[in-house]
């Protein structure tokens, strides 16, 4: 899937979601720093969390790490 944020063209991909809510975790590469991974766990558009990242980067190289 591609989305549109904040001006930057981001693709995801629901890799879990739970069947009893709406809860769904992303995985989400943004156009920018397309050589890493970031997974969020999405409750609401409300709740949204940065649960991990995948790359061989070091952490303050990181763009978009919360």
């Amino acid at each position: 899937m591609i989305h549109t944020y904040s001006g930057e063209t981001i693709h995801f991909e629901i890799k879990y979601k739970n069947r009893r809510s709406i809860a769904i975790r992303i995985g989400v590469v943004f156009e920018s720093e397309p050589e890493v991974t970031y997974d969020y766990w999405v409750e609401s558009k409300d709740n949204i969390y940065q649960i991990s990242f995948l790359t061989n980067k070091r952490l303050e190289e990181l763009e978009h790490v919360e």
